[in-house]
């Protein structure tokens, strides 16, 4: 009896270790997320302006998916500078934004005729 007590407390103690192993290594991420900020603006027809500021990222990746899913736009820069995606029609879009395979931040991206919205 003793022993399956043990058993027991072992598996709970082992099992409260890995949640918070993982809380911690989710609250780092969502310290690099946190300091990342991503501006759109529009530009002339079909062109609109990004620009990620935060952190110290040297390089960034920047992805833009339609509803379907597919990949619209793709693109490499270096962080606090402009970037200009061509050619985006009016319509809903999901952005990532990547350093190193990790993602620094990521949302919904609305583009009307005369104005963007973005989260």
């Amino acid at each position: 009896m003793i022993k399956r007590l043990a058993d027991k407390v072992f598996f709970f103690a082992s099992c409260v270790a890995l949640m918070f192993a993982a809380l911690s290594s989710t609250a780092h991420n969502n310290e690099a997320t946190g300091k990342t900020i991503v501006l759109f603006s529009k530009a002339n027809k079909g062109k609109i302006n990004v620009q990620v500021k935060g952190g110290a990222h040297e390089k960034i990746q920047l992805y833009l998916f339609n509803p379907g899913g597919q990949l619209v736009h793709k693109t490499e820069s270096k962080a606090r500078r402009m970037i200009t995606l061509h050619d985006v029609e009016r319509g809903q879009y999901l952005y990532q934004c990547f350093e190193n395979d990790v993602e620094l931040k990521s949302g919904n991206l609305l583009v009307y005729k005369n104005r963007i919205d973005y989260d």
